[in-house]
């Protein structure tokens, strides 16, 4: 059964852009020509960038965002420190 719906996280994009590139090209049944790919790879950062490193968390906050991520899904695998 084909799902209306594709989870591309951003870490994996950003390291593995051209195979992500090529699996949202065929979810979305479009043909994923070269140099598309190469242009869509070329647009990336090489390295996602981690602002949440440049505030200081306090530990409510750091509380509300650990809560949160545990209530969805497409969260799961993140934690705070990642």
């Amino acid at each position: 059964m084909r799902t209306n719906l594709i989870t591309v996280y951003y870490e994996d994009l950003v390291t593995y852009p051209k195979e992500n590139l090529v699996r949202v090209c065929n979810f979305l049944d479009v043909e994923p020509h070269n140099e598309y790919l190469q242009v869509g790879k070329g647009i990336l950062l090489e390295k996602p960038d981690c602002d949440r490193h440049k505030v200081e968390w306090t530990s409510e906050w750091k509380r509300i965002v650990e809560e949160n991520l545990v209530k969805y899904d497409f969260l799961r695998g993140y934690h705070f420190e990642s």
